[in-house]
């Protein structure tokens, strides 16, 4: 991680820099976080790490655990489940708001997000800088609708998303499949056909659930950096 540097505000930089290494897996699952260590490393004192993993406790990033401290917690497949099916009521609305109206030059931005992800499994970019791409697709679909509670409920599932699609995406054919999927989604969109979109949707969303539950299997006893 990076050193911290002075600002206004340390438990919030510490708070995003924290949450951000976890998004990655850099922090896994059951990873105990020293608040000591964390300080040395981050350059500031101990006072705004506490604050921070305050913070990250009350999003659900981190949990107390009883007479061990503070870990990562970790995502349960339910909690995958859980976040497919958000997904799935959300982009469905998105495409019944759009599929009647949206533009030429909406849909010209769509395919550009699609180019980037296919500029990214070109150049072997890693599961993180992949999946902001695949992001990057979805969240201007939301942005399109022009509904307010649909972009924020969308954005605030989406660091999730990352985190979980970096735990799925654990191979270049998985990232293909996802290019062709996103294609998929626009080329309907773009005739209009809202069952297809749908459909492209739902398979979508359901390919980003893991084979199996071992990949929410945590990290053990390990102590943070």
């Amino acid at each position: 991680m990076d050193r911290i540097e002075k600002a206004a505000s340390y438990k919030q930089l510490i708070y995003e820099e924290i949450k951000a290494e976890i998004i990655k897996g850099r922090l896994g699952p059951g990873l105990l976080l020293n608040e000591r260590k964390l300080a040395a490393e981050l350059g500031v004192s101990r006072t705004p790490i506490r604050e921070a993993l305050q913070m990250l406790v009350m999003d659900d990033w981190v949990e107390i655990i009883p007479w061990r401290g503070v870990v990562v917690k970790p995502v349960s497949y339910r909690d995958m489940l859980e976040v497919r099916d958000m997904r799935m009521m959300l982009e469905r609305k998105a495409a019944q708001i759009l599929c009647p109206v949206i533009t030429a030059a909406q849909l010209a931005e769509l395919k550009q997000h699609i180019v980037n992800m296919q500029s990214s499994y070109d150049n072997n970019a890693n599961a993180y800088d992949f999946t902001n791409a695949d992001i990057g697709f979805h969240t201007f679909l939301a942005t399109c609708t022009g509904n307010r509670l649909l972009m924020r409920w969308s954005q605030n599932l989406y660091d999730v998303v990352v985190r979980i699609s970096i735990m799925v995406l654990n191979n270049k054919d998985r990232f293909k499949e996802s290019i062709d999927e996103h294609w998929q989604i626009y080329n309907a969109l773009s005739q209009g056909e809202l069952s297809l979109v749908e459909q492209g949707i739902e398979q979508h969303l359901n390919h980003m659930l893991p084979d199996s539950e071992e990949v929410c299997r945590g990290a053990g006893d390990d102590e943070a950096i």
